[in-house]
């Protein structure tokens, strides 16, 4: 029978070091192991969207899905790639891949889960969040439920001011300014049916902002090379360069190698913020 992980009443036994566990460790765990007997299938824990399918030198094989509240999930140490193609949409319980042992931090064959608030978050092990905090909040239902959120009533997204290029946290403001610019673009469509301006960050609106960013870095590149994620919505090492070389105006201070960081994001959301502060609709 497939190995069917994360359901609520799993056994004790099958599950490994826990999120923020520091025993024989330099840092505290940032995800939670899941160690079946003979490895097994990979399942994802909601419905959403596949991101990420990377091999990292530490985290090996890794699969990053995007849900509907904003949260990512990342699959790491498996045996290899998802079959499935990025952009792809992912069913609650639906195989991704195999439990491995690959990249440099394994300790034998296990999965480890994690949950973050970013994309490169889920697969590199910051911005993190207790994945099993996160998974008994949303096990009453198939899909994980977006968060309230929304635009003040006669009040127009190009009015509200978001204040992201400071804290470098997109809020409700950050995500309705960036869907308002999405929509005017014709970019913000499920099979051809607009979405609606709600501020509540889904697979659609991350596609469509990782193609907004792409153009909005492009527009500032100067005689860098051009990043396709304005066409495609899947951010590539071009882009990350590009994001890491203009976002020193925007503190960040660490290497130019296209391998996003936690900093790089946050540069980038500030760029963005303040882009959408100044022309956004």
């Amino acid at each position: 029978m497939p190995y069917v992980q994360y359901s609520l009443n799993y056994p004790a036994a099958d599950l490994g070091d826990a999120f923020g566990a520091t025993a024989g460790r330099p840092n505290p765990h940032r995800g939670q192991d899941v160690a079946p007997d003979g490895g097994g299938s990979v399942y994802a824990i909601a419905d959403g969207t596949l991101v990420w399918d990377w091999y990292s030198a530490g985290l090996g094989n890794v699969a990053v899905i995007a849900h509907a509240d904003g949260k990512f999930s990342g699959y790491c140490h498996m045996a290899h790639e998802s079959p499935l193609t990025i952009g792809s949409p992912v069913a609650r319980n639906q195989a991704i891949g195999e439990i491995g042992a690959t990249g440099s931090l394994q300790n034998g064959r296990h999965l480890h889960f994690t949950v973050a608030t970013s994309m490169a978050g889920a697969a590199g092990g910051f911005n993190v969040i207790d994945p099993m905090t996160w998974i008994a909040a949303h096990s009453a239902t198939a899909s994980v439920l977006a968060s309230s959120a929304g635009t003040p009533l006669g009040v127009s997204p190009a009015a509200m001011f978001t204040s992201t290029q400071y804290d470098g946290e997109p809020g409700p403001i950050y995500w309705t300014k960036v869907q308002s610019e999405l929509a005017a673009r014709g970019w913000y469509t499920n099979n051809g049916v607009p979405c609606t301006i709600d501020g509540k960050p889904g697979p659609v609106t991350h596609h469509g902002h990782a193609r907004l960013q792409a153009a909005i870095l492009n527009e500032r590149r100067g005689n860098l090379p051009r990043t396709t994620t304005e066409e495609d919505g899947i951010p590539g090492p071009v882009f990350w360069t590009l994001a890491q070389t203009i976002g020193r105006a925007y503190g960040y201070a660490w290497g130019i190698d296209g391998i996003p960081g936690p900093n790089t994001e946050e540069a980038l959301y500030k760029l963005t913020a303040e882009w959408l502060n100044k022309y956004g609709r």
